[in-house]
This record gives C-alpha cells, structure tokens and sequence, in this order.
C-alpha cells in the first residue's frame, strides 16, 4: 500500500514567470534551489502597447520566459524565492503566475513531471525497453 502511494502522481502546478532577457538561467537556478523540477525556457517579444506593458510592469520587449513544473507542495516556498530574488513587487522587474495541471497526455510523462518517476534517464531506460518489447510481439 505505502509503494503505492509513492507511485502516485503528485498534483503538480506551472510557474510562468516573465523576466528581461537575461535572466531566465538564474529563474531556473532560484527555481532549483528550492524544488529540482523541469523547465522550457524561450525568448519572447512582447508586441503589447506602451501603457499594457507599464500596467503589467513590463518595461522592456524582449523577455526571457521560463516555464517550470512544480509540485505543489513547493509552490509557495518557489513563488516566493522568484519574487525575492528578481523583486518581482517592483514594478518592470517581471510577472510570475501559476497554473494548475490537471491532465497530461500519457500517464509517464505525468510521472515523469511530477517527480513520481524517477530520473529522466531512468525513465528513457524504461521507454527504450517497452519500445524494444512491443517491436519484438510484432
């Protein structure tokens, strides 16, 4: 019963957080700090008008975007490392939000992003040999 329990997907959540081109590495770094977790990072350019950027407290275009998945027991301790670390209070520093993921395409990627699965070479092992299996029953 207990392995069962730690097999099971945790609820996880995906931090947006919006920053000057940059500074996406150290988003990831302060976002580690506190939970190893995955990340996609990407450039982005705003095309928004002047007075939506100053609203939003984005003053420069071109921006680092960082996604990361968080499990969500981490996700406060998380938020509140990025919005120390970057001073997200202040406004054109950034923009930091969550979301809550409610459903993935595939059972071992959910794992796999919730931490339930092990390393990602683990899990690639694990891929390569169902892959191996299902080519040898055909």
């Amino acid at each position: 019963m207990e392995e069962r329990q730690k097999d099971k997907p945790r609820p996880i959540k995906l931090l947006f957080t919006i920053v000057d081109r940059g500074k996406g590495k150290r988003v990831i770094e302060t976002v580690n700090a506190v939970c190893e977790t995955f990340h996609l990072s990407f450039m982005g350019h705003g095309t928004a008008a002047s007075d939506i950027l100053d609203y939003l407290g984005l003053g420069e275009t071109e921006k680092d975007m960082v996604l990361s998945v968080v499990r969500e027991e981490c996700i406060t301790e998380t938020l509140a490392a990025v919005q120390r670390e970057f001073k997200l209070d202040v406004p054109g520093n950034g923009i930091a939000f969550t979301i809550r993921i409610t459903s993935v395409g595939g059972p071992a990627t959910l794992q796999l992003i919730s931490g339930t699965q092990g390393s990602l070479e683990e899990y690639t092992k694990r891929a390569e040999e169902q892959n191996r299996k299902r080519s040898e029953q055909k």
